[in-house]
């Protein structure tokens, strides 16, 4: 569930109604039904998706990707479930599902991911949307980008 969202940059409620359905191994990408009804196809990001991927397809074959192992349904939420995640990695601070969101769309556009194909992947109808408020890069990336570009433009 949190590898959808913070290596593919699902919203949560993507996340949740997943199905396996949506899922083409063989493409490698995944159909993901958004807000407004509206279905868009992201690829597989991650190896480490992939393999707990597998593991999952091991066990069923049908239904939603992300099951309760204890009550055999889909999760409504995961709030308990990132909480423990966060106090299990040390994080201290208040967290919620849609920071992985925003990590994925900041190390994409750190990593140089072109911003429409980062805007297709996340979802959004404007371009500005995903400029404005989940590209907020870092200092040490704009001014390293400064610097390579100082570099390049040297006469």
């Amino acid at each position: 569930m949190f590898l959808l969202m913070a290596d593919h940059g699902l919203r949560l409620e993507e996340a949740l109604k997943l199905k396996i359905e949506d899922i083409d191994e063989n493409r490698k990408t995944i159909s993901v039904l958004g807000k407004g009804n509206k279905r868009r196809t992201v690829p597989f990001m991650s190896d480490r998706f992939e393999a707990e991927l597998d593991i999952a397809l091991a066990k069923r074959l049908d239904g939603y990707l992300n099951v309760n192992p204890r009550s055999g349904d889909r999760y409504a939420t995961m709030w308990k479930e990132l909480k423990r995640a966060a106090k299990l990695a040390g994080v201290t601070r208040k967290v919620n599902h849609h920071i992985l969101r925003h990590t994925f769309a900041t190390l994409a556009a750190e990593s140089g991911m072109n911003p429409h194909a980062l805007q297709r992947i996340l979802g959004h109808e404007s371009i500005e949307t995903t400029n404005k408020i989940y590209t907020n890069v870092s200092r040490d990336f704009v001014g390293d980008e400064a610097k390579a570009m100082r570099e390049k433009t040297k006469i």
